[in-house]
């Protein structure tokens, strides 16, 4: 996926938080916020205006790797609790800046654990919150996607044991990937093509 393609992807599903999105549709939207980010005059603007795409986009790539969309929320809860423990124990002054800074550690901790989350592979084939963006099995009667453990398709029934996948312009059978109508063997995982699917 482009940096364009990224941008539509995420602003068209603006606040959607089903489904799954690829390592690449997450980066290129964060790179768009980071760059945003960094112009006087509209950084507060954008932040506001992109608030809700990025919680979506991160939603949906913590689903790709099989977690819930909620431990996104981990690093604030864990700022948010330090802030709180710090005020309650205000009294003690040393303890409180204890707390406070221990709380901070925690949420940083949390957030590179989260930005590792991000960057490691989704999950290959269907899972609880759907299918792979990346490479999915698109059944050969209506186009929807499907898991690569199906044998029958889940939106029209279709039979997926004996899908023919053509060479040319199309995907390949392994990965996924768009191929060019003279290639023979796929340019991504060397996949001979025109083959019939093995379930």
């Amino acid at each position: 996926m482009t940096f364009t393609e990224s941008v539509k992807t995420c602003f068209s599903k603006f606040a959607t938080f089903e489904g799954r999105a690829s390592r690449s549709e997450f980066w290129w939207f964060y790179l768009l916020n980071f760059l945003l980010g960094m112009v006087p005059g509209i950084n507060s603007i954008s932040g506001l205006v992109l608030l809700i795409p990025s919680l979506a986009v991160g939603c949906r790539r913590l689903h790709d790797r099989g977690m819930s969309g909620w431990w996104q929320a981990l690093p604030y809860g864990l700022s948010l609790g330090g802030v709180l423990l710090m005020l309650s124990f205000s009294h003690a002054e040393g303890l409180a800046w204890g707390i406070l800074l221990l709380g901070v550690a925690l949420a940083a901790a949390s957030l590179l654990w989260l930005l590792v989350q991000f960057a490691l592979p989704g999950m290959k084939g269907v899972n609880t919150y759907g299918a792979d963006p990346v490479n999915p099995m698109i059944c050969p009667s209506c186009g929807a996607p499907c898991g690569e453990q199906d044998s029958f398709c889940p939106q029209c029934g279709g039979t997926l044991e004996n899908a023919s996948w053509q060479p040319g312009p199309g995907r390949c059978p392994q990965c996924g990937t768009s191929c060019p109508a003279d290639a023979a063997y796929c340019p991504h995982c060397g996949a001979l093509l025109g083959m019939k699917r093995h379930v």
